[in-house]
């Protein structure tokens, strides 16, 4: 063992160098041998490692080789994103003996721990793994420091800050790329990325990053992170319009779920492609299969999910509407609101609230109060200039038809301006 990890483990143990060097060696001595000063015999460093209750070298690498498998099989479940095996393992990786592992193994841990945590969406118990990494991401190695900012990534990801995410992921890629990471990690990075960028709404960035993840996936034959891909790639070509090109990711997704269809992961997954393909239809003014999709997507639904379906609920409201067919879209509506009301939804609140209006030719003051002085400055507040262009739209188009034209041509100059900064 190296001597130098001796005051690491004194310390962890709460000993000073007096206890630790009494009736074995001076405390000047076990100052130098810490300091790395000092040329130590093999007897003496074994008497030491034995009083801080750590094994010699050869059980010692054993264990710590034992350990770190079982460390990278609950990582793998972890990414994965299959919780309940995630669980199992961390249990067993903490039931191990942390005061006999080494720095290295340790931060290894604490690594994998904060994927845990952001699997689990606690991110409080993440950010507090981020500070006690951040005190030894120095010492890391070049496997320790992609994962870091791989992980980082994830972390500023999910708290919305999607630049501090793509930075993050710029500085795993190049680490990855010097130190010839594993495939496997590649192709998760390229997914992240992806989907990093398609959320900055730089499409033709993440389309290469998508393809790359995929053609690695389909090479380890992780057909089901293949499959994730085809949706990212399905929605990021429906957003440039690339509607033929969308409608095949989300049918190849389709079909490699349902041959792989082993859970309730699956049956979540054919959801989404359900609801994506409905939103797709939409656009291409396929109101019957947006219809009918929206319905399957809803049928593969859970009730410990429902939440999720709001959106889908709302969006089936809204294809009704769209064909007139005015009593089925006040039924899901009606649906969608309280579901709204059950999850305090704001976001979807409004979308009701000023969709009820439509539905039911209420398009009054109180339709312009909603749409002026709520909807409009939320979503303004929120930075969701897609939907803040579509309520100006709503509003200009009331002022016209009231031939309030002053007040109309202000929204549709909001309209102009929204849509200039998606892009």
């Amino acid at each position: 063992m190296n001597e130098g990890k001796l005051r690491y483990y004194r310390k962890l143990k709460g000993l000073t160098q007096e206890q630790l060097a009494h009736g074995i060696c001076s405390v000047s001595y076990l100052s130098k041998i810490e300091n790395g000063s000092a040329q130590s015999s093999d007897n003496i460093i074994n008497l030491l490692f034995e009083r801080l209750g750590i094994s010699v070298e050869k059980k010692e690498k054993k264990n710590h080789e034992a350990t770190e498998a079982l460390l990278y099989e609950w990582y793998n479940y972890t990414k994965a994103r299959n919780q309940e095996k995630a669980l199992a393992w961390k249990e067993k990786v903490e039931a191990a003996k942390f005061s006999q592992w080494p720095p290295e193994l340790l931060s290894k841990y604490n690594l994998f721990l904060l994927r845990y945590y952001l699997l689990t969406l606690e991110i409080d118990k993440a950010e507090k793994i981020v500070k006690k990494l951040q005190q030894s991401k120095e010492h890391f190695s070049y496997e320790l420091s992609y994962y870091y900012h791989a992980f980082l990534g994830i972390l500023e990801f999910k708290k919305q800050n999607l630049n501090g995410s793509k930075g993050h992921y710029k500085k795993a890629e190049q680490i990855g790329s010097n130190i010839g990471i594993k495939s496997t990690e590649l192709a998760e990075l390229y997914y992240l990325t992806a989907l990093t960028e398609a959320g900055l709404h730089n499409q033709t960035v993440a389309i290469p990053y998508a393809s790359r993840a995929i053609k690695i996936f389909d090479e380890e034959y992780n057909f089901v992170r293949s499959a994730d891909s085809h949706i990212l790639l399905g929605i990021i070509y429906r957003r440039i319009s690339q509607y033929q090109l969308a409608e095949d990711h989300f049918q190849k997704a389709l079909k490699v779920t349902d041959f792989f269809s082993e859970n309730i992961f699956d049956k979540r997954r054919k959801g989404l492609i359900s609801h994506n393909l409905g939103y797709l239809y939409s656009c291409m003014n396929k109101s019957n299969k947006a219809i009918d999709y929206y319905l399957k997507a809803l049928d593969l639904s859970s009730k410990d999910h429902e939440q999720n379906d709001i959106m889908t609920i709302y969006l089936l409201a809204k294809e009704y509407y769209k064909i007139q067919a005015i009593e089925e879209a006040k039924e899901w509506a009606e649906k969608g609101m309280e579901l709204v009301e059950k999850y305090n939804d704001r976001k979807y609140c409004y979308y009701l609230k000023v969709l009820d209006h439509q539905i039911n030719k209420n398009k009054n003051e109180d339709y312009e109060e909603l749409l002026r002085n709520e909807a409009i400055p939320y979503f303004t507040e929120s930075k969701n200039w897609l939907i803040v262009a579509e309520m100006a739209q709503f509003l200009a188009d009331y002022y016209f038809e009231k031939f309030q034209y002053k007040s109309a041509s202000e929204y549709y100059r909001l309209v102009i301006d929204a849509k200039e900064k998606v892009v």
